[in-house]
């Protein structure tokens, strides 16, 4: 599935708009430093232009990330370049700090911006999406949500764990907590007649119910797909009942009765009682 790119995960989320701005001065000061320095001193040193190098790809790198809201499937990798880069500015800054050259003081200054950013997208990358700081941070965007899962998704609602019935999203009529009963379409009676000119009717077939087992609370408000009937849609900080917790979609169970699949990375799972 093609992600579509946005402007609007950047400009809707506070984090990301002072990191990457606090980042892009930061570069844009070493960056025009190294260039000043490098032509005061044939002495200045490579190993700063590789250290800037690396922090402007790192940058983009970032930014494309979170302009295609993919940056949660690459957070590792992310959390890992943003670490190289600490160790890269901060070797640039010790090399250049002391030295008697403005130009080349300015450019330490630079790195100690990248890696104070370095930093803070280590802190965020390597954290999940349900831990607290992370919920913190998240809890200012206005528009910031992960990624749907990628993958098929099921043609219809799961019972037992197969995904077997054709009638998805279904509006329950006040169940007990914690199961419901779904009938086969073919479950019907039928008057038949025996060998002894009797009418039988056959036992009516159900199916076995679906044991909501499992409590999750959403993280992020989500909308249900229109070209997709099986999604369910939920309220930011809504309780679900969640039946089957297998794979990228969960079965669930809204506050408005609804059933049918959420995207797993939308919610995180809480004990029964809270």
């Amino acid at each position: 599935m093609r992600r579509q790119r946005s402007f609007g995960h950047i400009f809707g989320s506070p984090f990301f708009v002072g990191t990457l701005s606090i980042a892009i001065i930061g570069w844009v000061i070493a960056f025009a430093s190294s260039i000043a320095s490098d032509v005061d001193s044939a002495n200045f040193s490579h190993f700063a232009w590789w250290a800037v190098m690396y922090e402007l790809a790192l940058i983009l790198g970032v930014t494309v990330c979170v302009l295609y809201n993919t940056y949660e499937k690459h957070k590792v990798a992310l959390a890992a370049y943003a670490a190289l880069g600490v160790a890269l500015s901060s070797s640039t800054c010790n090399a250049l700090i002391y030295s008697d050259e403005g130009a080349e003081q300015a450019v330490a200054v630079g790195h100690i911006f990248l890696s104070i950013v370095n930093l803070i997208w280590i802190g965020y990358f390597g954290s999940t999406p349900d831990s607290v700081s992370r919920g913190w941070v998240d809890g200012f965007a206005s528009t910031k949500a992960p990624a749907v899962p990628d993958g098929p998704r099921p043609q219809s609602f799961a019972m037992n764990g197969r995904f077997a019935s054709p009638y998805p999203k279904t509006l329950l009529d006040a169940p007990p907590r914690g199961t419901q009963q779904l009938a086969s379409p073919s479950s019907a009676a039928t008057p038949m007649s025996n060998t002894n000119g009797t009418n039988t009717t056959p036992q009516t077939q159900v199916s076995a119910p679906i044991g909501f087992d499992y409590r999750a609370r959403a993280i992020y408000a989500y909308e249900a797909n229109p070209e997709d009937p099986n999604e369910i849609s939920f309220a930011k900080g809504e309780i679900l009942e969640i039946a089957d917790i297998s794979g990228k979609w969960f079965q669930a169970r809204n506050t408005k009765g609804e059933v049918g699949i959420a995207p797993s990375n939308y919610l995180t799972l809480i004990p029964l009682d809270s």
